[in-house]
């Protein structure tokens, strides 16, 4: 009766209603849920028989059912709980939020951009915002009344259920508080923006009335305070241009008509060729203080000529806009005649200015005025003026063209120097030899080409001399390391011809000599190639330990080895002709297979030209030859490769004999054979060169037994001939 009960009983239900709770679930989830609790609770109080009647007993269960009960009561009141606490937090949060918006709508804005803000943020609570906290709200009640059913609330739970709703009910009211707060400041900002609009009028008047002082203006020595004061009035009217677009906005948010001001307009007009010819006009008498401070040669002449120009054509296009106005004219005409006093001594500043100048270039200049003239820290424009130098301009000339084109020579080969700086070999590893190889040296020889030749075009020039002993020295270095680079690369090119080649033990013990030069081109390759890995820098090769001695000496070597290998080669060829048919790197490759004859194979249709591979046998003889379409012969004689004791051309003779040998050998049985077979058996059991051969000595026989001048006769036999050998292969 009570198994239905169990989870009860054995607080199963207990245990899952805590691990309920301490979810998150909807409210109408846990209102299932006690729901549930209640009606299980009715059914165990009013339902189950508190007697139950067995035999002659009776079991009173009225205890276990009053505990039963109390447990649905208490699981219920777990939810109710954590429903009710759920309850509260959110009413807790619905009037944190109408009082943040009530905050809000009852702010009093500072200025209008607040107030235009404010206003838009009002409407969309109003239009938006309300409207989902009074569904929220609908929610809440919902839930109020259900929980009151159910439970009993505190007093604090209470004020926060009637506050949750109250403000709502308070919000109409904030609304019209906030309309006339915004009614009052919208007025008062109004009032304010007028005012401030005549005020600024006032204070464009007095701007423009300023600019009317600049027309009176034209002492050259008061520059500096006309600037100054024309900065100051550009910058008040850039501030003027803010407050217009700050009056505008105001305007647009209180719809109005938006406001022009052309007096700004106008000011600045007038203002601003005023502004131009002080800045232009005071930009250069602070460049004009500096020329003539700074040391000679501090700035380029070039520079300077080009600044003054630059100050006197724009003072000149100034001078027509001022035509008109007397004083400021004046005071254009001063400031361009002071320009042109200035670029009247360009020519003393090109010469003596020149930065290519050195102390022997003033040592010539001291000769030409006759007294001493230094140079650097302690010379400036105004000493060289009050010495009078002026005067010597055109003696000074050719000393400032000597000192620039000397200056160019220098930093010419400067230049070249630094291009060296950074310039490295391309070194590469060579395989699984150890050592390394050249590549890609064809832009440093393009370079060092192009710099020798301009080397010996700066050795040629007549302004060469201060750096005669520097310029010789570095087209020595550039004229060493062509050198070097020239025997470096041709004994690259056959180093790496012949190290595959003497790599081989065979080749060295079959060319001793050649071998042990060699050995030495290899040491003193691999020591080089050692020596440049370590610094890669091209011009580094020069400070190796006799490098060019060594590649030199290599190059000799390896001179005499090609002409050993030459002489080496040509004389197997005349022990075995058939070796002209293979090119020199290939014979080498042949001729050092002492030990694995069978790799020679791959020559062989180099060599002979029908066959195509070879058969050994155990002891590395040679038995029986094969062609291209499979064909094989036997050789009468086997061809012992070991007893030719490593020398290929000795057995590679024996096999071109013993080739010849069995091919007759064949031949011969051929033709015995061939009355005793039907042709087709004769032609399907002999190699084809055999049945070629065969078939011309048989008809050539057949045609001896008639006579030469049976002309037609012998037609007649050749077709009954051939008949005949088409009868038998068919």
């Amino acid at each position: 009766m009570f198994n239905e009960y169990m989870h009860l009983i054995d607080g199963q239900s207990e245990r899952d209603t805590d691990a309920y709770v301490s979810e998150n679930h909807p409210f109408e989830d846990f209102k299932e849920r006690v729901l549930y609790f209640d009606t299980l609770g009715r059914t165990i109080n009013n339902q189950i028989s508190k007697v139950v009647q067995l035999g002659m007993y009776e079991l009173h269960c009225d205890d276990l059912i009053l505990n039963l009960y109390r447990k649905t009561d208490s699981l219920r009141e777990r939810v109710l709980q954590k429903m009710s606490h759920d309850h509260q937090g959110i009413n807790n949060k619905l009037c944190e939020r109408y009082k943040e918006i009530s905050s809000v709508a009852l702010t009093s804005p500072n200025n209008t951009a607040e107030l235009v803000d404010l206003r838009e943020k009002v409407a969309h609570i109003e239009s938006n915002v309300l409207v989902e906290l009074e569904q929220e709200l609908n929610q809440a009640a919902k839930r109020l009344v259900f929980l009151s059913d159910f439970c009993q609330f505190t007093t604090s739970e209470m004020k926060l259920n009637t506050k949750t709703f109250q403000w709502h009910a308070k919000m109409p009211s904030i609304f019209d508080e906030h309309r006339n707060i915004i009614q009052g400041k919208t007025s008062e900002y109004q009032k304010g923006l007028k005012l401030k609009r005549e005020r600024f009028q006032e204070e464009l008047d007095s701007y423009s009335n300023q600019v009317e002082e600049f027309f009176t203006y034209g002492n050259v020595d008061e520059l500096p305070k006309y600037l100054k004061k024309a900065q100051g009035l550009k910058t008040k009217l850039e501030i003027a241009e803010d407050k217009i677009k700050h009056f505008n906005m105001e305007e647009k948010a209180f719809e109005w008509e938006l406001t022009n001001y052309p007096t700004l307009g106008d000011t600045q007009e007038k203002l601003a060729p005023f502004v131009r010819l002080y800045e232009i006009s005071m930009d250069f008498m602070d460049k004009q203080k500096t020329w003539f401070e700074s040391p000679m040669g501090t700035h380029h002449p070039a520079d300077i000529e080009k600044q003054v120009e630059d100050s006197l054509k724009t003072v000149s296009k100034l001078e027509k806009d001022f035509s008109d106005i007397p004083a400021a004219k004046t005071l254009v005409v001063d400031v361009r005649s002071k320009i042109e006093d200035f670029k009247d001594k360009m020519p003393i500043i090109k010469t003596l200015g020149n930065p290519s100048l050195r102390e022997r270039h003033w040592e010539l200049v001291s000769n030409t005025v006759g007294f001493p003239v230094k140079g650097g820290s302690e010379t400036n424009l105004y000493k060289i003026l009050d010495m009078g130098l002026d005067e010597y301009v055109k003696k000074f000339e050719k000393i400032s063209e000597t000192a620039t084109k000397e200056h160019n020579l220098e930093k010419s080969m400067e230049f070249m120097v630094e291009e060296w700086s950074d310039k490295e070999f391309d070194i590469t590893s060579y395989g699984e030899t150890g050592t390394y190889t050249l590549a890609a040296t064809d832009d440093i020889q393009s370079l060092l080409d192009d710099h020798i030749v301009k080397t010996q075009t700066m050795r040629g020039s007549p302004y060469i001399k201060p750096f005669e002993e520097q310029i010789a020295k570095w087209e020595e270095q550039l004229l060493m390391l062509q050198e070097i680079m020239d025997e470096w690369l041709k004994v690259q090119g056959t180093w790496l011809y012949f190290e595959p080649i003497f790599s081989s033990p065979d080749i060295m013990s079959q060319m001793p000599e050649e071998g042990r030069r060699f050995t030495t081109v290899d040491k003193n390759w691999r020591d080089i190639m050692k020596a440049a890995i370590v610094d890669k820098h091209v011009l580094a090769v020069l400070d190796i330990d006799r490098i060019l001695e060594k590649l030199k000496k290599s190059s000799e070597l390896l001179d005499l080895i090609n002409k050993g290998l030459y002489d080496y080669l040509e004389k197997k060829r005349l022990f075995f002709p058939r070796f002209f048919f293979v090119s020199n790197a290939q014979l080498l490759e042949i001729l050092s297979e002492t030990k694995e004859p069978s790799r020679v194979a791959r020559y062989l249709n180099k060599i002979f030209e029908g066959i195509n591979a070879l058969e050994f046998n155990d002891d590395q003889e040679i038995t029986h030859i094969k062609s291209y379409t499979g064909e094989v012969i036997s050789l009468t004689k086997n061809v012992s490769t070991a007893k030719a004791r490593g020398q290929v051309d000795r057995w590679l003779a024996d096999l071109d004999k013993q080739m010849k040998e069995s091919l007759q050998k064949e031949f011969k049985m051929a033709l015995s054979n061939y009355l005793d077979k039907s042709m087709k058996d004769w032609v399907d059991n002999l190699p084809s060169q055999i049945v070629t051969c065969g078939l011309q000595a048989t008809w050539t026989a057949e045609l001896q037994k008639v006579s030469v001048h049976s002309a037609m006769l012998l037609f007649v036999i050749s077709l009954s001939w051939l008949a005949k050998i088409y009868l038998k292969i068919s």
